[in-house]
């Protein structure tokens, strides 16, 4: 299952639902306070958090293709567990950037749907075992589920085969298998790097646009259309979690309910958990403007000072959904079946970040809350 399930949709706004009327918001005011500035939140969101993650994301996405250039011209031992490590640490950067996921990266023509599509495993495996190489050319011809992380992740990993016949598949005579985790890595770095000059570059300028919501902005052309934007995106987020990536795998979605491993996400790397943990790294960032030790004016000022049991839930909730996901023991492909609850408990966790945003969030934000064919509440 992709990500891009519901993307489009995600951020249309109806104003039947979700509205709190303005003058009702105001009236919960602390007194004697300033309200924050929206319009500084929505700049530092863009210049602190938003793209210098997509620059992070951009930087770990090249460094993964120089692994595995270096793979595909000596495997090794080494070389192959490097390209690994680099394919955990570029999906992990790429992962925090579902929390806003909106503009560039929800554009289809731009991405094509092809960074975080699922694999169809015997596809790029049937490619990786061909005769003969494929050209650079031939990649842009390829289906979206036989490129991205899912692709690189079929040809670096498999917990069906020990390191031993993993590394002797890339030594194997005409290197089939290493030029594919090249080339693958090669177009997914460049699909990246066209997100992140759309979000910072003209024509587009997307970072620009959202700095600018009111005042001047082609996009936004009030500040609420940036809170929005912004609060919707960690609704959908949160909702995909929770639909998606752990109900389905769960069969919570089913009665009776019958997990179904294959449907997790990154199955092959075991890298499910971190996946996890990073969207809601994610979440966090946005929420309280900060990543590393940068950090603007955030979005939770804007909520505590209208509703301070809002914020205060938030942060609870949110912390407790991170415990929840760290405790599922083991890969998740396994803990779904033989070690349900822990799984079922971090499910019910997310669930409960996702009500926050939707009701206490969006209502103390007096944001507009969109339709997700994926919600389920």
């Amino acid at each position: 299952m992709s990500l891009t399930i519901g993307r489009r949709d995600a951020l249309l706004f109806f104003s039947a639902l979700g509205v709190v009327g303005l003058g009702a918001v105001a009236a919960c005011r602390r007194e004697g306070t300033e309200p924050p500035d929206r319009g500084k939140i929505l700049a530092d969101l863009s210049a602190v958090v938003i793209v210098p993650a997509y620059a992070a994301a951009a930087a770990d996405a090249e460094a993964l293709d120089a692994a595995t250039v270096a793979l595909r011209d000596a495997p090794s031992a080494e070389a192959l567990g490097a390209a690994r490590a680099a394919w955990k640490k570029a999906r992990y950067s790429w992962k925090t950037t579902d929390a806003f996921l909106f503009g560039p990266a929800d554009d289809l023509a731009l991405t094509g749907g092809i960074i975080d599509t699922a694999a169809d495993i015997a596809k790029v495996e049937a490619l990786a075992a061909a005769s003969t190489p494929l050209e650079a050319q031939e990649i842009a011809r390829l289906g979206a589920n036989q490129r991205g992380f899912g692709a690189l992740e079929t040809l670096l990993f498999d917990p069906a085969r020990d390191d031993a016949a993993m590394l002797a598949s890339f030594q194997a005579e005409g290197g089939c298998r290493g030029v594919l985790a090249a080339l693958v890595a090669a177009d997914l770095r460049a699909k990246i790097d066209v997100v992140l000059a759309a979000w910072r570059e003209p024509p587009t300028d997307h970072g620009a646009e959202l700095s600018r919501a009111g005042r001047g902005s082609a996009v936004y052309t009030s500040e609420r259309q940036g809170v929005d934007a912004v609060v919707n995106a960690l609704i959908n987020a949160a909702e995909i979690l929770i639909a998606v990536r752990l109900a389905k795998p769960l069969g919570l979605d089913k009665t009776p309910s019958v997990a179904v491993p294959e449907l997790i996400e990154s199955p092959r790397s075991d890298a499910s958990v971190d996946d996890l943990l990073a969207v809601l790294d994610g979440i966090e960032m946005v929420y309280f403007g900060r990543r590393g030790d940068a950090s603007g004016l955030p979005l939770s000022d804007a909520v505590a000072e209208r509703s301070p049991s809002a914020d205060a839930r938030m942060r609870s909730d949110l912390e407790k959904a991170k415990e929840g996901v760290r405790a599922i023991p083991g890969p998740l492909r396994t803990a779904v079946v033989e070690r349900r609850d822990p799984v079922v408990a971090a499910h019910a966790a997310v669930r409960e970040v996702k009500r926050c945003l939707a009701t206490e969030v969006a209502g103390a934000l007096g944001t507009s809350v969109g339709f997700n064919v994926t919600d389920g509440d």
